[in-house]
């Protein structure tokens, strides 16, 4: 209701979003600089960084 549109069947269920190419994961917060650095990474065809 808050964007006064019709959704689609299953919006923001998790297999919605993978097939919908989006990005979801949990990680610790120590971890989430090195996790989006190396999505980064992939994304811009880049080496992995360890």
């Amino acid at each position: 209701d808050t964007t006064g549109q019709e959704l689609p069947e299953g919006f923001q269920t998790a297999e919605f979003v993978l097939e919908h190419g989006f990005l979801d994961f949990i990680t610790h917060r120590k971890d989430l600089k090195n996790k989006v650095n190396q999505y980064i990474d992939l994304i811009t065809n880049q080496p992995l960084r360890e």
